[in-house]
């Protein structure tokens, strides 16, 4: 029994051994990396007649690594040492399991690259290295804000959220298979807990809205995952001369995007708009059994949107979507995925309890309120 002991604990020392060996390896990897790019930093820091450092070194490094699909991601702060001082630098190294996913990043970001070059106050995170012989990829992380916390007028926010949102659609159009999503709503009301006759109901009421979206050429292919959380924002002026003008002419905004694996080969148009406003519409419903507020903030989204998508040349949202928009839809969709998230353990056999929810699901079906 002891020497059984004995070979657990010997076990669990050549484990830990192994682990903190790798982990050392890692580290030695990054500072190596950190080495290469010290370069690109040296004119960031400048004396008093505005002379760039003569030398640079990396002094230390820290790190948090993320597992992200096929992709290693290291968050890296590089602590830098010159002749006009010490300070430190955020740089993302992105390191992919294959050729075909560095080079698929690769082609995102060269689309993108080309494509933001038509408004340039819209900005990918700088690409300062690549290593095209281990599928290595190093960014520089550059932090803003949440739009949200710019204080800007809800108009001036929801007019910079529709012009990012255009510029990272594209001009190119596609068409949308429904059977997938069709696939997908089976499954989120049958998970739900909907009484029978109310599932039925609704998925009669879907048949109209799947036909729009089979009919329409609002698809895109997604170069980066569409998230507005994860957009950031940096205010080039102060926010009480912001305007749409100011936005438009002067880049008062400027927007940073960051590559992030998309989740579809061809996404809806009408899907990403949805993330942005349904929770914002369920809220309005509860309070006032409407939604105009949201309709008035999707009309000022509209304008900025309209306006990048006919400087890149796109169709206009109206030509993409001729039988009807595929918004009411999509709002849903997001929504049923709002109230699954909500659930925990089996679904109540005797129906939803909230029934405003219920209300607003037959509202989107058959009021159809976010048409254009």
């Amino acid at each position: 029994m002891e020497k059984e002991d004995e070979k657990e604990d010997e076990k669990h020392v050549f484990d830990f051994a192994k682990i903190t060996l790798s982990k050392l390896v890692r580290r030695n990897l990054i500072m190596e990396i950190a080495e290469v790019i010290a370069p690109y930093f040296r004119s960031k820091k400048k004396d008093a007649s505005g002379q760039s450092a003569r030398f640079i070194s990396v002094k230390d490094i820290q790190f948090n690594k993320i597992r992200k699909n096929n992709t290693d991601e290291y968050d890296v702060f590089v602590q830098l040492l010159s002749d006009q001082g010490s300070w430190t630098e955020n740089i993302i190294i992105k390191e992919f399991s294959d050729n075909t996913s560095f080079q698929q990043e690769m082609t995102r970001y060269g689309e993108l690259e080309i494509r933001f070059s038509q408004v340039p106050y819209v900005k990918l995170l700088p690409l300062i290295h690549i290593d095209k012989q281990n599928f290595r990829i190093v960014y520089e992380k550059q932090n803003g804000f949440d739009i949200d916390q710019l204080g800007l007028s809800q108009e001036l926010t929801d007019f910079t959220l529709g012009q990012l949102t255009a510029l990272l659609h594209g001009p190119k159009i596609s068409r949308l298979d429904q059977t997938t999503s069709q696939l997908f709503v089976d499954f989120l009301l049958n998970h739900l807990p909907f009484q029978d006759e109310e599932r039925g109901s609704i998925k009669k009421l879907l048949q109209p809205h799947w036909e729009l979206l089979a009919k329409s050429g609002g698809g895109y292919i997604p170069f980066t995952f569409y998230d507005p959380k994860k957009f950031q924002f940096i205010p080039m002026r102060d926010k009480g001369s912001i305007t749409k003008n100011a936005i438009r002419y002067h880049g008062a905004i400027q927007s940073l995007i960051t590559i992030e694996d998309p989740d579809y080969p061809v996404a809806d148009r009408m899907a990403d708009i949805s993330v942005i406003f349904c929770k914002q519409a369920y809220e309005e419903f509860l309070l006032n059994d409407e939604v105009e507020d949201t309709i008035r903030c999707i009309s000022d989204f509209l304008d900025g949107y309209d306006e990048i998508a006919a400087k890149i040349k796109a169709p206009p949202l109206k030509d993409m979507y001729p039988r009807g928009s595929t918004l009411n839809l999509q709002m849903l969709i997001n929504f049923l995925l709002i109230e699954i998230n909500k659930l925990h353990g089996t679904p109540d056999p005797t129906g939803l309890k909230n029934k405003d929810a219920i209300r607003y699901v037959y509202m989107l079906l058959v009021n159809k309120p976010f048409d254009f």
